[in-house]
């Protein structure tokens, strides 16, 4: 689920392998944590392996994906909730 208030976002999410989100920007900073299983993100040119206890950080307007590699992967999103929502390519 993804809870968004006046001023933050968080979502928690459980994702089967294979499945992510496709490359995207939007205004906002972004953090990203596994919480079990892992992801493979890219983060601008840079292209790692996350897991338990890891953390993404993603700027502002800077272009990332991600997928699980694992099922069952679970990771927490947090953003401001000005500027979350993807901006259309």
């Amino acid at each position: 689920p993804t809870i968004t208030g006046k001023e933050l976002e968080i979502g928690y999410y459980t994702a089967p392998k294979g499945s992510g989100a496709q490359p995207h920007h939007h205004p906002s900073e972004q953090i990203i944590m596994v919480l079990a299983g892992r992801l493979r993100m890219r983060v601008g040119d840079e292209i790692r392996e996350i897991g338990p206890g890891e953390a993404a950080l993603i700027l502002g307007n800077q272009e990332h994906e991600q997928m699980a590699l694992e099922d069952g992967t679970r990771f927490v999103s947090f953003k401001s909730a000005a500027g979350a929502q993807p901006v259309d390519e």
